[in-house]
Protein backbone atom coordinates (compact mmCIF):
# COMPACT_ATOMS: atom_id res chain seq x y z
CA UNK A 1 0.00 0.00 0.00
CA UNK A 2 1.26 2.99 -0.70
CA UNK A 3 2.11 5.67 2.36
CA UNK A 4 0.41 8.39 0.45
CA UNK A 5 -3.22 6.29 0.93
CA UNK A 6 -3.12 6.65 4.46
CA UNK A 7 -4.43 9.15 7.19
CA UNK A 8 -1.81 10.33 9.57
CA UNK A 9 -3.37 7.69 12.28
CA UNK A 10 -2.45 5.02 10.39
CA UNK A 11 0.85 6.51 9.14
CA UNK A 12 1.79 6.57 12.38
CA UNK A 13 1.20 2.82 12.98
CA UNK A 14 2.78 1.90 9.72
CA UNK A 15 5.97 3.65 11.18
CA UNK A 16 5.41 2.04 14.63
CA UNK A 17 5.27 -1.48 12.90
CA UNK A 18 8.62 -0.45 10.43
CA UNK A 19 10.31 0.37 13.41
CA UNK A 20 10.26 -2.87 15.24
CA UNK A 21 11.10 -4.89 12.43
CA UNK A 22 13.68 -2.88 11.72
CA UNK A 23 14.82 -3.01 15.37
CA UNK A 24 14.44 -6.63 14.82
CA UNK A 25 16.50 -6.91 11.81
CA UNK A 26 19.24 -4.83 13.31
CA UNK A 27 19.27 -7.23 16.38
CA UNK A 28 20.15 -10.20 13.71
CA UNK A 29 22.45 -8.30 12.09
CA UNK A 30 25.02 -7.31 15.00
CA UNK A 31 24.72 -10.68 16.79
CA UNK A 32 25.58 -13.68 15.19
CA UNK A 33 23.88 -16.49 17.67
CA UNK A 34 20.63 -14.21 18.20
CA UNK A 35 20.42 -14.49 14.24
CA UNK A 36 20.83 -18.04 14.53
CA UNK A 37 18.74 -18.62 17.63
CA UNK A 38 16.11 -16.69 15.96
CA UNK A 39 15.39 -18.76 12.99
CA UNK A 40 15.38 -21.83 14.31
CA UNK A 41 13.31 -23.91 15.97
CA UNK A 42 13.64 -27.34 17.54
CA UNK A 43 16.83 -27.25 15.56
CA UNK A 44 14.81 -26.55 12.23
CA UNK A 45 15.28 -23.51 10.07
CA UNK A 46 12.49 -21.31 9.52
CA UNK A 47 11.15 -20.38 6.48
CA UNK A 48 11.51 -16.82 6.47
CA UNK A 49 15.21 -16.94 5.27
CA UNK A 50 14.98 -19.52 3.31
CA UNK A 51 16.91 -19.50 -0.22
CA UNK A 52 14.49 -20.97 -2.12
CA UNK A 53 10.87 -20.98 -1.63
CA UNK A 54 10.70 -25.14 -2.49
CA UNK A 55 13.24 -25.86 0.50
CA UNK A 56 12.79 -24.62 3.90
CA UNK A 57 16.22 -26.53 5.21
CA UNK A 58 18.76 -23.56 4.36
CA UNK A 59 19.00 -20.50 5.07
CA UNK A 60 20.63 -17.52 4.54
CA UNK A 61 24.73 -17.92 6.39
CA UNK A 62 24.77 -14.93 8.38
CA UNK A 63 27.21 -12.66 6.23
CA UNK A 64 24.70 -13.05 3.40
CA UNK A 65 22.21 -12.19 5.82
CA UNK A 66 24.35 -9.03 6.87
CA UNK A 67 24.61 -7.87 3.16
CA UNK A 68 21.11 -8.02 2.22
CA UNK A 69 20.50 -5.64 5.26
CA UNK A 70 22.84 -3.44 3.95
CA UNK A 71 21.16 -3.67 0.71
CA UNK A 72 17.76 -2.97 2.44
CA UNK A 73 18.75 -0.40 4.24
CA UNK A 74 19.87 1.48 0.96
CA UNK A 75 17.21 0.87 -0.86
CA UNK A 76 15.19 2.16 1.95
CA UNK A 77 16.62 5.38 1.83
CA UNK A 78 17.92 6.23 -2.25
CA UNK A 79 16.96 6.16 -5.69
CA UNK A 80 19.21 8.23 -6.77
CA UNK A 81 20.75 11.43 -6.60
CA UNK A 82 19.56 12.46 -9.94
CA UNK A 83 16.11 12.14 -8.65
CA UNK A 84 17.09 15.42 -6.41
CA UNK A 85 17.26 18.26 -8.96
CA UNK A 86 14.66 16.58 -11.80
CA UNK A 87 12.07 15.14 -12.64
CA UNK A 88 9.94 14.04 -9.29
CA UNK A 89 8.69 10.61 -9.57
CA UNK A 90 5.79 8.82 -7.91
CA UNK A 91 5.69 6.84 -4.63
CA UNK A 92 3.54 4.37 -5.06
CA UNK A 93 5.10 1.60 -1.97
CA UNK A 94 8.18 2.63 0.66
CA UNK A 95 9.33 -1.08 0.21
CA UNK A 96 9.88 -0.36 -3.96
CA UNK A 97 10.85 3.20 -4.38
CA UNK A 98 12.17 4.59 -1.25
CA UNK A 99 11.90 7.48 1.05
CA UNK A 100 13.83 10.09 -0.87
CA UNK A 101 11.41 9.50 -4.05
CA UNK A 102 8.25 9.99 -1.77
CA UNK A 103 10.25 13.33 -0.39
CA UNK A 104 10.96 14.50 -3.85
CA UNK A 105 7.77 13.74 -5.44
CA UNK A 106 6.52 17.23 -4.31
CA UNK A 107 3.29 15.76 -4.00
CA UNK A 108 1.81 16.84 -0.39
CA UNK A 109 0.52 13.27 0.83
CA UNK A 110 3.56 11.55 -0.24
CA UNK A 111 6.25 14.32 1.47
CA UNK A 112 4.05 14.43 4.52
CA UNK A 113 3.30 10.93 5.24
CA UNK A 114 6.81 9.84 3.88
CA UNK A 115 8.36 12.45 6.86
CA UNK A 116 5.80 10.86 9.43
CA UNK A 117 6.93 7.64 8.71
CA UNK A 118 10.56 8.55 8.71
CA UNK A 119 10.14 10.45 12.30
CA UNK A 120 8.71 7.03 13.68
CA UNK A 121 11.37 5.17 12.43
CA UNK A 122 14.16 7.57 13.27
CA UNK A 123 15.92 5.61 16.53
CA UNK A 124 16.40 2.21 13.66
CA UNK A 125 16.99 4.24 10.14
CA UNK A 126 18.84 5.54 8.90
CA UNK A 127 21.52 4.35 10.74
CA UNK A 128 25.14 5.43 9.96
CA UNK A 129 26.40 1.86 10.45
CA UNK A 130 25.34 1.41 6.84
CA UNK A 131 25.92 4.09 5.41
CA UNK A 132 22.08 4.95 4.07
CA UNK A 133 21.26 8.74 5.49
CA UNK A 134 23.63 10.40 2.88
CA UNK A 135 20.43 10.14 0.47
CA UNK A 136 18.07 11.22 3.01
CA UNK A 137 19.94 13.84 4.33
CA UNK A 138 20.00 15.41 0.59
CA UNK A 139 16.13 15.04 0.41
CA UNK A 140 15.75 16.55 3.23
CA UNK A 141 18.15 19.54 2.88
CA UNK A 142 16.79 20.43 -0.79
CA UNK A 143 13.43 20.03 0.60
CA UNK A 144 13.95 22.14 3.62
CA UNK A 145 15.59 25.13 0.93
CA UNK A 146 13.06 24.70 -2.13
CA UNK A 147 9.44 23.89 0.09
CA UNK A 148 7.07 26.85 -0.38
CA UNK A 149 4.40 25.36 1.48
CA UNK A 150 4.51 26.21 4.91
CA UNK A 151 3.27 23.16 6.67
CA UNK A 152 5.29 20.63 4.78
CA UNK A 153 8.79 22.84 5.48
CA UNK A 154 7.86 23.08 9.06
CA UNK A 155 7.77 19.60 9.21
CA UNK A 156 10.82 18.88 6.87
CA UNK A 157 12.86 21.44 9.67
CA UNK A 158 11.25 19.60 12.51
CA UNK A 159 12.83 16.36 11.05
CA UNK A 160 15.90 17.55 9.72
CA UNK A 161 16.44 19.04 13.35
CA UNK A 162 15.83 15.56 14.72
CA UNK A 163 17.99 14.05 12.61
CA UNK A 164 21.52 16.15 13.18
CA UNK A 165 22.44 14.01 16.32
CA UNK A 166 22.61 10.67 13.61
CA UNK A 167 24.66 13.35 11.15
CA UNK A 168 27.43 13.35 13.37
CA UNK A 169 28.04 9.46 12.81
CA UNK A 170 27.53 8.67 9.29
CA UNK A 171 31.67 9.31 8.64
CA UNK A 172 31.92 5.88 10.52
CA UNK A 173 30.47 3.60 7.85
CA UNK A 174 30.79 -0.40 7.37
CA UNK A 175 30.48 -2.04 4.54
CA UNK A 176 30.87 -6.13 4.65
Amino acid sequence: MGVFLLDLFITVFQGRFLRGVLKDIKAWFMDENLYQKDNHIKGRPLPGFSRKIQTHNTILTFVEYQRLVQKWYLRLSKVSFIQLYSKPYCCSSLNYQGFTSCINTGEFMHVYNGIIVLKEILPVFPDAMFGDGVYLDESIDHLVEKEERGDLKILARAYASRLLPYRLFSNDVVFL
